[in-house]
């Protein structure tokens, strides 16, 4: 419903292409591609789509039909989140936005548009085209897989994978590996193609494969909870299987944002304290080897007037002491 609401109000775009060298919205395509196979095309952005907080908005159009949007991605409690029309899928990472075509179809031919909105008159953006040509030979077709590079702790992660019809696999499957080196081999999921539903559990969580025939593909879904080597493969008979591989690390903890800015604050009290404790110190020290100088100072005065004190008291006896023999000397 989104889409179809946000297609109309874009149908006046459809051909907004600036002939420029340096695009602010630019598009990259292989141009050509066989029918069924996967293609990926890119839109490039000048801006980090990450922290930039814009709505990102693809579309398709055609000599012959309307403009159609075929991916909306938009920001949801802090992070972009990408709704697609069935047989796309979008992903976001820095500048780039991924537009996978899972399997290749005459319908999917056009030019493809990137572009944000609101934009100003100024923004300059180009597009890129997509042929399907052909039909795809059997040993040409390729298994498309995908998954979350990372996985939260305590969270779980989509993975989808791709079989095509021209393939005709006798059956589908899901295994993990704990690691790339690890023999040990876990299937999560067997699907035999003429099997319709098939669905199974593992960790509490549902597996399930789904043919579509509209789209000409097999599509196995599920989520999974462990990190590990994930492998899609299609069993073609007689010892054959194609296999699509995706490897899914553990996302490392961030640290407590409430923690860590108490972790500083303390930190940086005790640097204060710290410094507070050495600046007493020094000023203290300071103060006491002046007041040992100034006590030093007063003592010497005190010796020296003393020291003349008795000098002239010393003069003073020996002057009394001549004038009273002079006088003896002179009543004789």
């Amino acid at each position: 419903m989104m889409l179809h609401t946000v297609q109309r109000a874009l149908a006046s775009l459809c051909f907004v292409v600036c002939l420029v060298s340096s695009a602010d919205v630019s598009c990259t395509s292989p141009h050509t591609v066989v029918k069924g196979q996967p293609v990926s095309l890119t839109c490039l952005y000048n801006a980090n789509l990450e922290t930039e907080s814009q709505d990102l908005y693809i579309y398709r159009h055609s000599e012959d039909t309307d403009s159609v949007i075929v991916a909306i991605c938009s920001w949801k409690d802090s992070s972009l989140t990408c709704d697609f029309q069935p047989g796309y899928k979008a992903m976001v990472k820095g500048h780039n936005v991924t537009l996978d075509i899972l399997c290749a179809q005459p319908e999917h031919a056009g030019n493809y548009t990137c572009t944000t909105l609101p934009h100003g008159d100024d923004l300059h953006i180009e597009d890129c085209s997509l042929s399907v040509e052909g039909e795809m030979k059997d040993t040409d077709a390729k298994i498309t897989c995908f998954a979350p590079v990372q996985l939260s702790r305590e969270q779980t992660a989509p993975v989808t994978c791709i079989f095509p019809d021209s393939l005709n696999a006798a059956s589908v499957m899901l295994e993990r590996y704990d690691n790339p080196y690890n023999s040990h081999q876990e299937e999560l999921i067997r699907c035999n193609t003429e099997a319709e539903p098939c669905f199974e559990h593992s960790d509490g969580l549902e597996i399930r494969s789904e043919h579509s025939s509209r789209d000409g593909h097999r599509v196995l879904t599920g989520n999974v909870a462990k990190s590990g080597q994930y492998v899609c493969k299609a069993d073609l008979g007689s010892g054959r299987s194609k296999t699509c591989t995706m490897n899914v690390d553990d996302r490392p903890e961030k640290p407590d944002t409430w923690d860590s800015s108490l972790h500083t604050l303390t930190m940086l009290m005790y640097a204060i304290l710290i410094c507070f404790i050495l600046a007493v110190l020094i000023f203290g020290t300071i103060l006491l080897i002046k007041r040992s100088k100034k006590h030093k100072n007063r003592h010497r005065i005190i010796l020296h007037s003393g020291a003349k004190l008795l000098e002239e008291k010393q003069v003073n006896q020996i002057y009394i002491a001549k004038q009273s023999y002079k006088q003896t000397r002179a009543n004789k």
